[in-house]
């Protein structure tokens, strides 16, 4: 059988989005910061659109009236757009509008030209802007330690010990490498330069003493506990005269940092001595100290959060506002339609503010589009979670994105689109919407609770416990069957541990007349 290449029809069905469907999806998506950058950028390359001014004009003789510019056209209007009778002569006055549009056109073109060749001046070099634009990169550790250690007076070696020191240090801020290591490329040369070994062991000995000179230096600097090798070492290192029973923890305690951490105080109080009342005093000092102080400088730099809505009470009910202060109103100038509805100017010119108005109006209906979904679904999550916004934390009430969906008549993907990176201002916070989005179980009297609920119950039963006998997940799970709710004893330990809270026996308080 000969193989051979031949066109063969075909009958199928795809399912292909349009570019204006992409493009309202994209606009949905946005928060409210990152559109208005996508409006000041399509105003900056679209010559056709443009901003509504706010509040009606003044005319020559000082009354008010509004704006006759602008128009509200579909794409398939300025496509179809041209005077009934193509033998129509223009008058003057059109003609001069006519040139006046063409040369603005084509000065747009000759300007974008250019800016992307080479830009004309500072202002308008977008990388120069961008620049500007940049946040400020935080002051590293390494950064500010090197900047200290410029101000003390070492001699050359030692100062390049403490330097090298300064580059292993981790991101928490200790010397997690074994300062031999560290200081090697630093050390006397090979055996083969020395007569004998013992002159090497001597000279590597002074260099090691001198490096530990060295990281004395570096574990003086701020932050204290700077250099560390250990968690002892680093609450040693901030041990100051000023710290309240500082006397007490350095010697008899801090031998035992393990037991103390473990919350085994007896056991420390057996091998010190000391009573536990004086071990508590320790431990409250060891409170006030910073077990990670690289950490200051390490943090990521927390972005700036705009709300995209806003809850306000009118009219009895709470209603959903959408925050629009910085997205300017559109619109597209009269000039261009009547550009597009002429015959006898350049085709080219023609096709070109077609596409332009095109591209206008399919923004605009997307601006549109996205301030009429979110409002709608943001309005039902309210509505849903009316007891959250009256009373606040704690009354949060389960909700699903597909109940949400199912009201408002889209898709769930449409919601979860729409609430993605989208923060709604209310009495009690900013939230994010996702925040509203919770499972849940139904309580013995019926009603629901979110599992964020549960949480916060779990937070407050902790709160009010006995110190000296903390509840274990078991009794937290007794004590929640009691309220109505039924928990199992592993979640109440997961949630536990997501909410950072230690265990029963790390949070029992020892005093003296209950050592046991």
């Amino acid at each position: 059988m000969g193989m051979e290449q031949r066109l063969v029809p075909r009958l199928e069905q795809r399912l292909r989005l349009s570019p204006r469907i992409i493009q309202s999806i994209e606009i949905l998506q946005l928060p409210l910061l990152a559109l208005e950058e996508r409006v000041e950028q399509e105003l900056t390359e679209n010559p056709v659109l443009e901003v509504r001014e706010e509040g009606p004009e003044v005319g020559e003789d000082g009354e008010t009236t509004e704006p006759t510019d602008e128009v509200s056209t579909t794409a398939e209007e300025a496509e179809v757009a041209a005077p009934a009778d193509d033998s129509e002569e223009s008058t003057p006055e059109e003609e001069s509008e006519y040139e006046r549009l063409e040369s603005l056109v084509s000065d747009w073109e000759d300007f974008h030209s250019q800016t992307r060749r080479t830009p004309r001046s500072q202002d308008s070099d977008p990388k120069f802007e961008a620049l500007q634009n940049t946040v400020e990169r935080p002051l590293s550790l390494d950064e500010y330690l090197l900047s200290q250690l410029r101000l003390l007076d070492l001699e050359p070696r030692l100062r390049k010990l403490a330097e090298s020191i300064i580059y292993n240090l981790d991101e928490q801020g200790y010397l997690s490498t074994p300062l031999e290591e560290v200081v090697a490329p630093l050390l006397p040369p090979q055996a083969g330069d020395y007569d004998g070994s013992t002159e090497l062991a001597e000279a590597r000995s002074q260099a090691l003493q001198q490096a530990e000179e060295a990281l004395r230096v570096v574990q003086g600097l701020d932050p204290p506990g700077i250099g560390a090798r250990d968690l002892a070492e680093c609450l040693l290192l901030q041990i100051t005269d000023d710290l309240p029973h500082a006397d007490q923890f350095p010697y008899q305690v801090g031998g035992h940092l393990q037991d103390l951490l473990q919350n085994r105080l007896p056991a420390v109080a057996k091998a010190t001595g000391q009573s536990l009342d004086e071990i508590n005093q320790a431990l409250k000092t060891i409170g006030q100290l910073n077990p990670r102080p690289g950490a200051l400088f390490t943090r990521e730099v927390i972005p700036y959060v705009v709300p995209d809505l806003t809850v306000r009470y009118e009219d009895g009910r709470y209603r959903v506002v959408l925050n629009e202060g910085g997205v300017p109103g559109l619109y597209i100038r009269r000039e261009y339609r009547e550009l597009l509805r002429r015959r006898d100017g350049d085709p080219k010119l023609r096709n070109y503010v077609r596409e332009k108005v095109r591209s206008a109006k399919w923004l605009m209906d997307a601006i549109e589009q996205r301030r009429h979904t979110l409002t709608r679904i943001a309005q039902v999550i309210v509505d849903h979670q009316l007891e959250f916004i009256e009373k606040g934390e704690g009354h949060l009430r389960p909700l699903k994105m597909q109940e949400v969906a199912d009201e408002v008549g889209v898709h769930v993907a449409t919601v979860s689109r729409a609430v993605s990176g989208k923060y709604l201002d209310t009495h009690h916070g900013i939230y994010e919407l996702r925040y509203f989005f919770a499972g849940g179980l139904v309580t013995a009297e019926g009603t629901e609770e979110s599992w964020k609920t549960v949480k916060q119950r779990i937070v407050r039963l902790i709160e009010q416990e006995e110190k000296g006998k903390p509840l274990s997940d078991q009794a937290v799970v007794d004590r929640l069957k009691d309220e109505g709710l039924k928990v199992a004893r592993r979640t109440v330990t997961k949630y536990r541990k997501e909410l950072n809270i230690p265990s029963a026996r790390l949070r029992r308080q020892y005093t003296s007349d209950a050592s046991s």
